[in-house]
C-alpha cells in the first residue's frame, strides 16, 4: 500500500482535502497519507469544510440540575424488585377474590390497583409496598417534593405503558433511572434513605434554622438543627435534603 502526498514530484496541488485530519488529496491518492482514512469515504472539497468538520462540537448529554442534586439514583435491579413485589401482591389479591367467594368484586379489580399505586405514591410517602421494601421513593422531577393530585394522577394514566414491564426497561438506559412513564409524568424514583418523606416536624425545624448570608453558594453544610450530619443549602434556604 503506497500513500501520495501534494509533495510528490509531477503532482498538482491538492483540489481535494480529506474531512478526517484535513490534509490535501491529490488525486491519484486511495488513502490520506496523515491519517490512513480511505479518501472515497472521507472528501471535502475546500480546506474551510475539512476544518469546519475538525472543529464540529460534539455533542454533549443534557444535564438537569435538579435530577442531578436527586442522585445518585437506586440501581435499575431495586426498580425491577420492586415492580415484582407490587405485581406479586396484586396477583395474590386477584387470586384471593377468585376463589374466596367474592367474584362479583372482579369487575372492580382494575379500579381497586389504580387506587393502590394513585393512593400510595401520591401520599406523603411516595411508596408502594414494593417500593417501601426495596427503600425506593417517587417524588417529582421539578422539584425534588411529594406528588401533587395531578402529577400522581399523570402517572397513573402513564402507567399504561408498564404493561408487562415494557415501559420500565426505560429506566436501564436513562441515565437518571426514570421508566418511560416517569417521563410522561414529569417523576422520578429516588433513594428512600437519602431523600425521606418530609414529616411535619422536620419541616418545622427547616423552617425555623438560621439562614447564612444572603449570596452564600448552594452546597452542603453542617445541619444548624443538629438533627443530621449535614443539610443543603440552595443559595437562598436551607431543604429538607439532609445526609
Amino acid at each position: 500500500m503506497s500513500y501520495y502526498t501534494s509533495l510528490d514530484a509531477g503532482l498538482p496541488a491538492p483540489a481535494r482535502f480529506c474531512a478526517s485530519c484535513g490534509a490535501g488529496l491529490p488525486a491519484p491518492a486511495r488513502f490520506c497519507a496523515s491519517c490512513g482514512a480511505p479518501v472515497e469515504r472521507n472528501i471535502a472539497e475546500t480546506p474551510r469544510l475539512a476544518a469546519a468538520r475538525l472543529t464540529m462540537p460534539r455533542r454533549e448529554r443534557v444535564t438537569d440540575p435538579m435530577l442531578d442534586q436527586l442522585g445518585p439514583y437506586p440501581a435499575f435491579s431495586q426498580r425491577v424488585g420492586a415492580w415484582l413485589i407490587d405485581y406479586a401482591l396484586i396477583m395474590v389479591f386477584l387470586f384471593i377474590f377468585a376463589v374466596a367467594g367474592v367474584p362479583w368484586l372482579l369487575p372492580f379489580f382494575p379500579i381497586l390497583v389504580a387506587l393502590y399505586f394513585l393512593l400510595c405514591e401520591g401520599s406523603n410517602q411516595g411508596q408502594t409496598a414494593g417500593k417501601q421494601a426495596c427503600g425506593l421513593r417517587v417524588v417529582s422531577s421539578a422539584d425534588g417534593q411529594p406528588l401533587s393530585a395531578e402529577r400522581a394522577f399523570g402517572r397513573l394514566f402513564a402507567r399504561v405503558t408498564d404493561v408487562f414491564g415494557i415501559g420500565l426497561l426505560w429506566a436501564a438506559f436513562d441515565p437518571y433511572g426514570r421508566a418511560f412513564h416517569d417521563h410522561l409524568a414529569r417523576t422520578v424514583v429516588v433513594d428512600a434513605a437519602k431523600f425521606p418523606a418530609p414529616g411535619k416536624r422536620e419541616a418545622d425545624a427547616v423552617a425555623g434554622l438560621p439562614t447564612p448570608p444572603a449570596g452564600t453558594p448552594e452546597s452542603w453544610r453542617r445541619d444548624p438543627s443538629g438533627r443530621h450530619s449535614l443539610r443543603w443549602w440552595n443559595g437562598t434556604q436551607w431543604t429538607r435534603r439532609t445526609s
